[in-house]
């Protein structure tokens, strides 16, 4: 993964997608990383037509959603 912390790899032939996260992290990260790339996920087949950033993998759809899930996140104890 050199010097990422996760990916999401999504499978045309199957419809389905794949999380993986370094292990070797905090718990804090572990969770940050997770939701974004679940983040990643839930946006795949979503375009942002209206988004003419220079990332097209960050799109203002994706920080919607990661947005939301941050929020949601921070309501939920995880120790």
């Amino acid at each position: 993964m050199e010097s990422r912390l996760g990916y999401f790899l999504f499978n045309d032939e199957t419809d389905s997608g794949i999380i993986a996260l370094y292990e070797n992290q905090s718990l804090d990260s572990l969770i940050d990383s997770f939701l974004e790339e679940y983040a990643h996920a839930r946006c795949h087949h979503l375009e942002d037509t209206e988004d003419h950033s220079e990332d097209p993998d960050h799109h203002g759809t994706f920080w919607g959603e990661y947005g939301r899930l941050q929020k949601a996140a921070r309501e939920k104890p995880w120790y």
